[in-house]
């Protein structure tokens, strides 16, 4: 009889629904957070506002993660709505997946790339393998470029300076700039070795409060909180005068440059007013050399457009489409060539 009795009671706790026991969702008795996220593995609490992204809600309010993968929203087991990004989704349904397409995608960019950096290689050999279009307009510029530079007249030949030997800190090579930078940087090094010592002075100071075997006690009982304020005050004092230090020094070094150091404004004569047919830099030399009465070293011819702009861009026009319609590129009836005023000069350029 009591083994019918136990038989019976199993039989019936079969059948009697345990849903009941245990609560599906923690959350019903929030009201600003009700749905459960306890159960998935980017959770970092229990209850939310709402199913977070790639996830679905359950008839309780009980977060699942989307059986697909890159789905952004979900319906269960209806299939993915709309996928992350960098996913496209390949059809409807529960058959739907998300593809992955952020490997192409950079595929096509590391190529679209890679060509990019080949043509422009192959355009700069192109280019150096040919000669150049306008060979005086090139000497007149490499030679303005030399001059530009600075060189040290100390040595035989006025050479330039080493570009790998050359201290640009103490030198004024390249300008005020790369000195000052310099500076600077050599300031911060100095500057973060002694905040350094300083902290590490500070991370010691309770230590400093007790008597060790190692070390006596500097700090009195009782004043280690004056020691901490006094250490702070060291610290930042030390800053501020460093920094006014700093600032001095640059400020000195900047005036040295201007009142002592040798610029080229310093040994270059700027002239005005010279005739339009003075386009010779050779025959602008020569002029000033037999009034100076010494040999320059070079001229460099600067050309005022602002006021002719306008007129120099129309020249150009027509005179590329003079040339157009004489290799016969188009009929002369398209140029725009009514004008007759200017042809000699046209005909000079062309």
């Amino acid at each position: 009889a009591q083994e019918i009795l136990i038989s019976r009671r199993a039989r019936a706790m079969e059948t009697e629904d345990v849903s009941g026991w245990v609560a599906k969702n923690p959350c019903d008795h929030e009201y600003d957070t009700p749905y459960f996220i306890g159960n998935l593995a980017i959770a970092a609490m229990d209850c939310t506002r709402a199913c977070p992204m790639t996830t679905y809600p359950d008839n309780s309010q009980v977060c699942h993660a989307c059986p697909v993968v890159g789905c952004a929203t979900c319906s269960g087991r209806e299939g993915c709505e709309d996928c992350l990004i960098f996913h496209m989704l390949t059809g409807t349904g529960s058959d739907a997946q998300c593809l992955f397409i952020y490997g192409g995608v950079f595929a096509a960019a590391a190529l679209f790339f890679c060509l990019l950096i080949l043509c422009g290689t192959l355009r700069f050999c192109c280019l150096g393998l040919t000669s150049a279009k306008s060979p005086g307009a090139l000497e007149y510029s490499l030679a303005h470029r030399r001059r530009a530079k600075v060189h040290d007249y100390s040595l035989p030949g006025n050479l330039f300076f080493a570009f790998d030997d050359t201290n640009v800190r103490r030198q004024n090579v390249s300008g005020l700039a790369p000195a000052l930078y310099f500076r600077h940087v050599a300031f911060q090094g100095l500057l973060s070795f002694l905040l350094v010592l300083l902290l590490l002075i500070g991370h010691f100071l309770p230590s400093l409060s007790e008597e060790s075997a190692f070390l006596p006690q500097l700090v009195p009982d009782g004043k280690l909180g004056l020691a901490q304020q006094i250490h702070a005050g060291i610290v930042y004092a030390t800053c501020f005068f460093a920094t006014l230090r700093w600032v001095w020094t640059q400020l000195r070094a900047a005036r040295t440059d201007v009142e002592e150091e040798p610029h080229l404004k310093n040994y270059a004569l700027m002239g005005e007013g010279f005739p339009k047919s003075a386009r010779s830099p050779h025959e602008v030399k020569a002029f000033f050399e037999s009034i100076l009465g010494f040999e320059l070293e070079g001229v460099s011819i600067a050309y005022d457009l602002g006021e002719e702009a306008d007129f120099i861009e129309d020249r150009i026009s027509r005179a590329t489409e003079q040339a157009d319609t004489h290799l016969g590129v188009y009929p002369s009836e398209l140029a725009n060539l009514d004008s007759q005023v200017g042809d000699a000069q046209d005909g000079y350029v062309l």
